[in-house]
């Protein structure tokens, strides 16, 4: 079973819409364009299993570009265009990209690749890149996405055609797609969270309104989805959050039937407020991961959405993915006990990207272990306690520490360097350096932005830097990420606390 293979397949679909807004097209013409799009691949000489980097905004260009690497069978390599040159050209490096696509100029590519040949295309920029390096790939491979993990730079994880297939379907099914179904994508096109949410709309034969500006201009979102009375909204809570502040006087809301909430923890005031915002539509709580396609579990709240002072339960797994819960010896744990999470199915990933020994360590006799803490509770849905890891969630983007410290740790002035993550309103946490410097304040704050800003992509600069005697260490000389933790929140609120006025 593919689905990529049933959408590229479809007869009879040419006059239904595929795409909305100002790129609307329907299925016939998106299917030409992804057609015509994979034989200038292969003119330029991409074949069979060589990987493909698309580096595009959520667009029309980006929808067609993942379908025509699927029609040459390449492996495809989603970057988001808002990275750094550091950033994306450490993914094309460490993928062996063949194929750059992207809506660069010429100039900006060569700030990191130096293409063999460079055309365009309908507005797309193909770049020929040197593909002498060893190719990796197996037959089924079909995604390389590059995630943030513990070893500092992002790691690439191998989806294969076949997991993410039985990912997709499930997750349209549990949503009951059907062609009627509308939906706005505006979350990071790098990461398999967007990914799904094109794919299960196109196989369910729906609509996709791409918008690119992300979270950028908030207020439009709302006012896209009355215009073109979508059905479906995929966010996390900080998005809701923007939509739930933003001024919605006479916008009709009402076509919304369901919210796919994710990526961070969802409470009953913050879903309270959603459903208000959105009268006729039902709320489904998820848990994922990168190594599952993304999508691990789904949990539709009541209707009515009481009291609740935890954070809402995730759901039980979808169909073909399963979940058990363990201690630190591997043993499942009796039903609400805490225990770190493990995934098993059919939507399981190939493995890490030329890691092997990372794959044997995280995933164990056919069970990934996820490093997120959870239960099952009385109804046997599953609960999120919290990370295990160390990975900081700031917004949509998943954020390493150390691949932020190895940017601040070569900043003149800094000795050592901590990061770690901080509550804030908005975005449920944001990076906060600790720093070692015989520097004062303002001028290794200055030196420690100034670095980021040029290295890393702005979810991963710190929002503030606190100048420490010592980083907290454990008795082998590593970060003590408990300890760490403990000291950014303690500085945070010392701060918070000065910067209060006097009431005198």
């Amino acid at each position: 079973m593919s689905i990529f293979a049933d959408i590229v397949g479809r007869e009879g679909w040419g006059d239904r819409t595929a795409l909305l807004g100002d790129e609307g097209c329907d299925y016939g013409t998106l299917l030409r364009d992804a057609q015509h799009l994979a034989e200038a691949f292969r003119a330029g000489g991409l074949t069979r299993r060589q990987t493909v980097a698309i580096c595009l905004p959520v667009s029309r260009g980006y929808v067609t570009a993942l379908l025509a690497a699927y029609l040459v069978d390449a492996v495809i390599v989603p970057i988001n265009p808002n990275s750094t040159a550091d950033e994306i050209g450490h993914v094309l490096g460490d993928s062996s990209a063949s194929l750059l696509v992207s809506a660069f100029t010429e100039e900006r590519i060569s700030r990191f690749a130096k293409p063999t040949s460079t055309r365009s295309l309908d507005g797309l920029c193909l770049s020929s890149l040197d593909a002498s390096a060893v190719n990796d790939t197996e037959d089924g491979d079909r995604f390389l996405i590059y995630t943030s993990g513990s070893t500092g730079r992002p790691k690439g994880v191998i989806l294969t055609d076949l997991g993410l297939s039985h990912n997709i379907s499930a997750v349209a099914n549990h949503l009951a797609l059907s062609p009627g179904d509308r939906t706005i994508v505006f979350t990071p096109p790098a990461y398999t969270y967007a990914l799904n949410q094109v794919f299960i709309h196109l196989w369910a034969g729906g609509a996709l309104l791409p918008y690119r500006h992300g979270l950028m201009y908030p207020v439009q979102i709302p006012k896209a989805i009355a215009e073109h009375r979508m059905t479906g909204l995929a966010a996390n809570p900080t998005s809701l959050r923007l939509f739930v502040s933003q001024r919605t006087s006479g916008r009709d809301l009402s076509s919304v039937r369901y919210i796919v909430s994710g990526g961070q923890p969802l409470y009953s005031r913050l879903a309270a407020s959603v459903m208000s915002l959105f009268p006729q539509a039902r709320i489904t709580s998820m848990y994922g991961c990168t190594e599952n396609g993304p999508r691990v579990s789904h949990g539709w709240l009541p209707s009515v959405v009481p009291a609740r002072e935890s954070a809402w339960p995730v759901g039980p797994a979808l169909a073909g993915t399963t979940i058990k819960i363990v201690d630190p010896s591997g043993q499942a744990v009796a039903r609400g006990e805490t225990g770190e999470i493990c995934v098993g199915g059919r939507s399981m990933m190939r493995g890490y990207w030329r890691q092997p020994e990372l794959t044997r360590a995280t995933v164990r006799n056919g069970w990934f272990h996820s490093g997120d803490l959870g239960y099952f509770d009385d109804a046997g849905e599953l609960v999120l306690v919290g990370r295990a890891n160390n990975i900081i969630s700031v917004g949509h983007e998943k954020v390493s520490p150390e691949e932020v410290e190895a940017v601040i740790g070569q900043v003149d002035g800094v000795t050592d360097v901590a990061v770690g993550g901080a509550p804030d309103p908005l975005l449920d946490t944001v990076a906060v350096a600790l720093v070692v410097s015989p520097l004062d304040i303002e001028a290794v704050t200055e030196r420690v932005l100034v670095a980021c800003r040029n290295r890393l992509s702005s979810p991963k600069n710190p929002r503030r830097v606190f100048r420490v005697n010592d980083i907290p260490k454990t008795p082998y000389g590593k970060h003590d990420r408990k300890a760490i933790k403990s000291l950014i929140g303690q500085l945070v609120c010392e701060r918070e606390l000065s910067e209060v006025p006097s009431s005198q």
